[in-house]
């Protein structure tokens, strides 16, 4: 097999990192009525969609006492192939 002499991985995280921001703009924006705190996040990881509110985890996951909600969740899988962190 060949080798990618001088290839650069990072050209390729650069050039979709717009489209991912629109994404995930669009996802706060429709959860940010059940999410107040919502806002995308963009470092070297990528772009993320979190929200900072103590409880927000609740209406997102669910608890013993209450039914998962899972806005954020849902919002993401409506835009694509979305898996949760961690799962």
């Amino acid at each position: 097999m060949g080798r990618l002499i001088g290839f650069d991985p990072t050209v390729f995280v650069d050039a979709a990192t717009p489209g991912l921001i629109e994404i995930a703009e669009d996802i706060a924006a429709e959860v940010e009525p059940h999410y107040p705190t919502v806002e995308v996040a963009v470092d070297p990881g990528g772009v993320s969609v979190v929200t900072h509110g103590s409880f927000d985890h609740f209406k997102e996951w669910g608890s013993i006492n209450n039914s998962p909600l899972a806005y954020m969740r849902r919002a993401a899988s409506a835009r694509g192939n979305y898996t949760p962190e961690g799962k």
